[in-house]
């Protein structure tokens, strides 16, 4: 991106981002970045984008951009300042990578474990994970929340398992 024309063009673009964004090269060169952008596109982190070359400094961000033919792709916009001899800013150098399968997956994996969630804490009885490290130490890696109500203990503070045991084991144990 030229830094020193108003608008900030592209002046080079390589194979990648023509191939994540569907546009040809001569459709891409001489415009602003901006161009990608679309209704969805979260203007907090165009703002932070837009504050971060104001002042010369690097940013890095998630931002939904749109394909020419429309679909909207996430994003990690990476942009660095690009400095002369004299130390001014003559351009900005970007890279994008398109992380939409993986904000898809994590999406899916944080539904399926709010599903399970609430599976766990419906559920009558005690779910739990008990984790027994390399080292012998013994950990809850999880702890439904129908065991707080089933014993009485706080579900949001640290349970010891030796505490739980404690109130689920008779004494002589």
């Amino acid at each position: 991106v030229d830094a020193t024309h108003p608008d900030q063009p592209i002046v080079r673009v390589n194979p990648a981002l023509l191939a994540i964004t569907g546009y040809a090269e001569h459709e891409v060169l001489g415009r602003n970045c901006r161009f990608l952008q679309g209704p969805d596109t979260d203007p907090a982190a165009v703002a932070r984008i837009g504050a971060a070359l104001r002042s010369g400094e690097p940013v890095r961000c998630e931002l939904l951009n749109y394909r020419k033919d429309g679909t909207p792709f996430w994003n990690q916009v990476a942009i660095s300042p690009v400095r002369d001899t004299d130390g001014r800013i003559v351009a900005f150098a970007g890279t994008l990578t398109d992380v939409t399968l993986r904000r898809k997956t994590q999406e899916a994996h944080d539904q399926f474990v709010q599903m399970l969630d609430g599976i766990a804490d419906t559920v009558p009885g005690f779910i739990y994970q008990l984790t027994r490290y390399a080292d012998g130490r013994l950990a809850f890696t999880y702890l439904g929340r129908s065991a707080a109500r089933l014993f009485g203990f706080d579900p949001d503070a640290p349970l010891e398992p030796h505490e739980l045991f404690a109130l689920t084991l008779p004494p002589d144990r």
